[in-house]
């Protein structure tokens, strides 16, 4: 792909959740980047022309906030922590993936 904003090309603005890592940059590289906002909770370390948000997808406000006049979401965001156990792990993976705000009715 060219980076000729595929999925962007009809004007659309996307919302893309933990935008700042690998598949993030990689998204941002194939999409219209102008037409995108990263919301994350770390710095990108690549440069695009794509709106970036500091902002946790479990606070409803940054990712109301972040989402206004977007079409569409990519929901990318996901737990890097590193616990002593796997349990917690799991715990903070549910807390992102199903009991975030993009989940909610």
């Amino acid at each position: 792909m060219n980076g000729d904003g595929i999925l962007c090309s009809m004007g659309e603005n996307i919302l893309i959740t933990g935008g700042s890592g690998f598949i993030g940059y990689h998204l941002n590289r194939v999409l219209d980047s102008s037409k995108i906002i990263n919301l994350d909770l770390i710095t990108p370390k690549f440069k695009t022309d794509a709106k970036y948000l500091w902002g946790d997808v479990c606070n409803t406000s940054d990712v109301l906030k972040a989402s206004a006049g977007c079409n569409a979401i990519i929901h990318l965001f996901q737990c890097l922590k590193v616990n002593p156990l796997p349990v917690l792990y799991f715990i903070d993976l549910c807390r992102v993936n199903i009991e975030g705000p993009l989940f909610k009715n």
